[in-house]
């Protein structure tokens, strides 16, 4: 790719802590264009975050790291690698058959936009399908808790595009339109409704000031049971991490599988039993499957010359590394240690050290 001088979107951030949402929406602009000629190929990013995106020193603001895209370069494609970034990645993507598509990087972009303008990153996707699931309630913040003077339209606009349900949100980055309103250019029948409106909304606020009108108030409770946790989602996290995860909720992991995968590193979570979201009894056990490669078992090949042992391990897959060293014992040509134990098992394409022996030291 070209070379870029500047800082991702992360670390002006990381400076900045939020930025004023005008400013934000230009800055993305190119972003959402660059997003709409992809998907006309039938591309999508998957990778879309404040760590992705790139600001030059000339102000240009660009989209990088379309790794992840690789997996998905047509819409006939219904089996795509789980890859995930928590607080930008919509729940469909916590799946590997989850209906992506271009709504897929639509989320992503509006999350990103959030994080900017408010300076919090979004709750977790699953975190936030599950409560609605059970509570009929979102745990997204909207903008105006954090930012007062939002402008509506610009709220509205990033709150349906991060719709946790694909068939709520905004589909594509064409309709994905984010821009002020100005009452100048309202078309006839919303110059005449809306003023209309506005005293239908002033005789409302009268009844209601004079006890009329008595709302009724709105409980919204996010807590937790006592005794119980949230499972937090761990997949495409390393094994550890996910195991930390785990623990700060007061929760057990257990791997029940492990699955050869020639696309995903060894020791990442491809799968947990209990979703990511749930509410469950603490010290509940989660299972999860974890991505493996294929290995190979080293044989010993200690006191072999060194053409012989060379051949057979490049044989079996394995890299081969030569050291050479002065040995008394073991004679000129031959293997005198090995850095991988005999019988240990290694995956494809690791490197063995061979150290050979040039035979007794001269100077002794």
């Amino acid at each position: 790719m070209e070379y870029l001088d500047g800082e991702t979107l992360a670390d002006y951030l990381e400076r900045e802590k939020k930025i004023p949402s005008d400013k934000a929406i230009e800055m993305m602009k190119p972003v959402i264009g660059s997003l709409k000629n992809v998907h006309k190929h039938g591309i999508i990013h998957r990778d879309i975050a404040p760590d992705n995106v790139f600001i030059t020193k000339r102000g240009d603001v660009k989209l990088i790291d379309f790794g992840a895209a690789r997996y998905a370069t047509a819409t006939h494609s219904r089996s795509l690698t789980v890859m995930i970034k928590p607080g930008y990645s919509p729940e469909e993507q916590y799946r590997s058959r989850g209906d992506q598509g271009s709504h897929t990087d639509v989320y992503a972009v509006a999350a990103t936009m959030y994080k900017m303008i408010t300076g919090h990153t979004p709750p977790d996707a699953l975190e936030r399908r599950a409560y609605f699931e059970n509570k009929g309630k979102d745990t997204l913040p909207p903008i105006r808790k954090y930012v007062r003077d939002i402008d509506t339209n610009v709220e509205t606009a990033i709150l349906n595009a991060l719709n946790v349900r694909i068939e709520d949100r905004t589909p594509d980055m064409e309709t994905l339109k984010i821009k002020k309103i100005d009452p100048l250019t309202w078309p006839l029948w919303a110059k005449i409704t809306i003023p209309t409106a506005g005293v239908g909304l002033i005789v409302f606020i009268v009844l209601l000031v004079t006890g009329v009108i008595i709302p009724k108030p709105e409980v919204v409770s996010n807590e937790i049971p006592e005794g119980q946790t949230r499972v937090p989602p761990v997949i495409s996290r390393e094994v550890t991490d996910g195991e930390a995860a785990l623990s700060e909720r007061n929760l057990l992991m257990v791997i029940g599988e492990k699955v050869i995968s020639e696309e995903i590193s060894e020791n990442y979570i491809l799968t947990q039993d209990i979703d990511g979201g749930a509410v469950v009894p603490k010290n509940t056990v989660i299972t999860v499957s974890v991505s493996s490669v294929e290995k190979t078992v080293v044989p010993n090949i200690l006191g072999m010359e060194l053409e012989e042992a060379k051949a057979k391990l490049e044989e079996l897959g394995f890299a081969v590394t030569i050291e050479e060293s002065y040995d008394s014992v073991i004679a000129e040509g031959c293997i005198i240690t090995q850095s991988a134990e005999p019988d240990s098992e290694l995956a494809d394409g690791s490197e063995i050290i061979l150290t050979v022996s040039k035979g007794k030291d001269p100077n002794q």
